[in-house]
This record gives structure tokens, C-alpha cells and sequence, in this order.
């Protein structure tokens, strides 16, 4: 992802109204706002596009995250068995030595590819080590802000306290 400019972040969350309430403070509003910056700059505004598809596919996937599900493992569990010692070491059925990070790394790259269609052609795409390169300037500043932007809230909050309580 070349035009990279911050970390991606999760906030999972249950209530449809919290979940419009953060859509429109995290996304819209700074969404509209690099839009601008993007016309402002000549550029085709990509970023509300982004966000839109962003958006609904966590509506879609919401049913499945929200619900419980019941599945049974009967036949992973017979192959389990079934496997002679060599294979367990090639087939790690242990999912408490499952690598998620690397899972979320390719699972983020393939929601670029496959459903923003970040990269059209092989000189769109961005190596893994060039990206990681990038982010290691990316998140201090990242922080900074969502730091910054905390103290502040808590800043307001206690004014706002104070100026009851007098």
C-alpha cells in the first residue's frame, strides 16, 4: 500500500449506534476531510470509496462475527488420529502455536487486493518489507496522535466536570 498514511485499526463493537457514531467521527469526517485535501491537491478522491467498501463489508460480516456457532470437528479430529508422527510435525494442528500476526498481515493484504482493489498491476504492489519500512515512521506518529487526541478528551472531560461542580 504505497499511499499509506496511518495504521490500520479494529474497534469491534455491538451497538449499530456506536458503530454509526465511530463510522462518522473515524471515518466520514476524517474521510471528507483528506478528500478535500486530495482535490485540493489534483488528485482523484479515493479515500471515501475506501471507506464506503470498508464499511459495508464489516456490516456483512457482522452476522457472523455477532452470532454464536456451533460447528463440530469430528473429521478433523479422525484425521488428527489417523496422522503418523512425521505428518504431525508437517500438519501443526495446534492452534495455540497458530502465527496470528503473519494471519492478520496477509489477511489485510488480501482485503487490499481482493476488495479495494488496491493493486491492479505488479507495480502497484507494495513489498512486505517496504511497507514494514514505512510503518516504523508511520506508528510513533500514530500514537502521538491517538495520545494527544485521548489526553485532550480527558482534558475537556474534567473542564467540563469542574464547571459543573462550581
Amino acid at each position: 500500500m504505497r499511499q499509506t498514511l496511518w495504521v490500520p485499526h479494529v474497534i469491534i463493537v455491538e451497538n449499530n449506534y456506536i458503530l454509526f457514531f465511530l463510522y462518522y467521527f473515524l471515518h466520514l469526517l476524517p474521510g471528507l476531510f483528506f478528500s478535500l485535501a486530495e482535490r485540493y491537491l489534483n488528485r482523484k478522491p479515493m479515500i471515501m470509496k475506501i471507506y464506503r467498501k470498508l464499511f459495508f463489508l464489516s456490516k456483512t460480516v457482522r452476522y457472523f462475527m455477532f452470532n454464536n456457532w456451533s460447528f463440530t470437528n469430528n473429521n478433523t479430529k479422525s484425521l488428527l488420529f489417523r496422522l503418523n508422527a512425521r505428518d504431525r510435525e508437517l500438519f501443526d494442528f495446534n492452534m495455540a502455536s497458530f502465527d496470528w500476526t503473519n494471519y492478520y498481515s496477509v489477511l489485510y493484504r488480501c482485503i487490499a487486493i481482493y476488495v479495494l482493489k488496491a493493486y491492479t498491476n505488479k507495480e502497484n504492489f507494495y513489498p512486505k518489507e517496504m511497507y514494514k519500512r514505512k510503518m516504523k515512521y508511520i506508528e510513533p506518529i500514530d500514537m502521538a496522535i491517538r495520545w494527544t487526541f485521548r489526553l485532550a478528551l480527558v482534558y475537556l472531560s474534567y473542564n467540563m466536570l469542574c464547571a459543573v461542580a462550581v
